[in-house]
């Protein structure tokens, strides 16, 4: 689940510091995104704008849903 995270965030950043850097500042910074993406809750602070940005996000809501949130239920 570490591994998952750490590639989240780095994705995330990727695809959004050039369109929001404000937001996605640094990796670290995109580890909130990558927290509350990956468990579910999404607090919609910070949220993808870019269409690569939302693709990669689907991707890892669907992970969130498969490593993290359906074994622990």
């Amino acid at each position: 689940a570490l591994i998952v995270l750490y590639l989240a965030a780095i994705g995330i950043f990727h695809f959004e510091h050039d369109a929001q850097p404000d937001k996605f500042t640094s990796v670290f910074d995109s580890l909130w995104w990558a927290v509350s993406t990956l468990t579910t809750v999404g607090y919609g602070d910070i949220y993808p704008i870019t269409p690569g940005g939302r693709l990669f996000t689907f991707v890892v809501l669907v992970l969130g849903l498969g490593v993290i949130a359906v074994p622990r239920a």
